[in-house]
């Protein structure tokens, strides 16, 4: 349409936002779940580093992905390098909502652990 010419680039559509929302929460249980599996994740240091490390290269590999695919599709004048600063942050604790999904659903692995069981599957549903 038209009207999504002059759209902003960095905009995802209705669609885009609600795969990458899906994408990134799988990522989230499965790296969860694999530490689970493995006996690795741990009530007194959570996931180890290994799988943080894991986390964050499939996070900076996805917002580069990102990047590049709306670098692409955009007009020249709409290219910026905005996405060398927004990287990063991606990966902050506190500034990116990214690292607080995963920290839920570490905080949710955490509680299936234990005998809190609905309180894991009551914030997982959330």
């Amino acid at each position: 349409p038209a009207e999504r010419r002059d759209a902003d680039p960095w905009v995802l559509s209705l669609d885009q936002a609600k795969v990458w929302y899906l994408l990134n929460h799988g990522m989230c249980v499965a790296l969860v779940a694999l530490c689970w599996w493995q006996s690795c994740l741990s009530s007194r240091t959570g996931l180890p580093w290994e799988a943080w490390a894991i986390w964050v290269a499939l996070t900076c590999a996805d917002g580069l992905a990102q990047s590049v695919l709306r670098s692409s599709t955009s007009p020249p004048k709409a290219r910026c390098a905005s996405a060398f600063v927004t990287l990063p942050l991606s990966c902050v604790p506190g500034l990116s909502e990214r690292m607080d999904t995963m920290q839920d659903w570490v905080l949710c692995g955490l509680f299936g652990m234990s005998a809190q069981r609905d309180l894991a599957a009551a914030l997982g549903a959330h």
